[in-house]
């Protein structure tokens, strides 16, 4: 299969309102909450967190990025089918390991302590 380009009329169609979670909802529902949430409880407007998904030297990568607090949370996995349930199991960990965002202005990707 080859990807095609796409073209200026592709383009112009409107966005989706809203994306359809479907399987990946039951197996990794803290990450599509954090995906798709546009407020907190309270009402206050968030940014969406986003990933980036790639593969290096056989291995699946993939970066969670918290636009809100200028984070990021790396995983990996062997498998790519196993790799939103591997990001799902960091989202939820309370001693996961986030990083500041060096594109977001942070100067190293240095190690943020865990919440407790």
């Amino acid at each position: 299969m080859a990807i095609e380009k796409r073209s200026a009329a592709d383009a112009a169609r409107p966005a989706l309102v809203a994306a359809a979670a479907g399987v990946l909802g039951q197996l990794a529902p803290a990450l599509i909450e954090r995906l798709t949430c546009k407020a907190f409880a309270d009402g206050t407007p968030r940014k969406v967190d986003t990933v980036l998904l790639f593969e290096q030297d056989g291995v699946w990568k993939c970066m969670l990025k918290d636009r809100e607090a200028n984070l990021c949370l790396w995983v990996s996995s062997a498998i790519l089918d196993d790799l939103p349930e591997v990001l799902e199991a960091a989202v939820t960990d309370p001693a996961a390991v986030w990083r500041a965002d060096r594109a977001a202005g942070a100067t190293e990707a240095t190690r943020q302590k865990p919440k407790k």
